[in-house]
This record gives structure tokens, sequence and C-alpha cells, in this order.
């Protein structure tokens, strides 16, 4: 059996050269680390609204397990070569067709 590794080395040597320039190295994770906590922040605080898990003052209570799942799910789905799986905004329309009446 043969196997054909090109792919696999390009990818080392490309992740070699990640490393080669820490200041874009950093530049970049923040870039994207900043978009990323925004981006899910806006969404669950909306869909919590919906959900009615956050108060009168703002405050969320459990808000970092949401988080936490975020993350590890955008970091598991990068590792396995898919699309990053993140909370998205459309969550609050299902939530929204469905709320029962308090």
């Amino acid at each position: 059996m043969n196997i054909d590794t090109t792919l696999f080395g390009g990818f080392i040597k490309g992740f070699g050269q990640l490393f080669s320039n820490i200041p874009n190295l950093i530049m970049m994770v923040f870039s994207l680390v900043f978009v990323t906590f925004f981006d899910t922040t806006g969404t669950l605080m909306t869909v919590g609204r919906q959900c009615r898990f956050v108060d009168e003052d703002g405050n969320t209570n459990g808000i970092e397990k949401a988080f936490l799942s975020d993350t590890l799910g955008g970091m598991i789905g990068s590792v396995c070569g898919s699309s990053t799986v993140t909370a998205y905004v459309e969550s609050a329309t299902g939530i929204g067709i469905v709320k029962k009446p308090v």
C-alpha cells in the first residue's frame, strides 16, 4: 500500500512557517479571538433574552458554560478540518416560535 504524504508534508511545512513570524501570529490569533468573542457574546445575549435567561440588570446565570461549549466546538471543529461549530443568532428564530408564555 502506497500512501501519498505530500499533503501532510505541505501542512507541516506551512505550519512551521506560521511560527517563523511571531508578531504576525499574535496579530492573527488576537483578531480571530476578538471577532469570535464578540460574535458569540452578541448571539448568547440575544438568545438568552428570548429564553429569559438574562435578568433586567443584564446578568446571566451559567453563561460561562455556553462560552466553554462554543469555544470547544470551534477548536475541535477546526482541528478536524470541518467548518467551525459556533452559536448562531438564527437559533433565536426557533426559540421565538416555540417559547412558552410566562
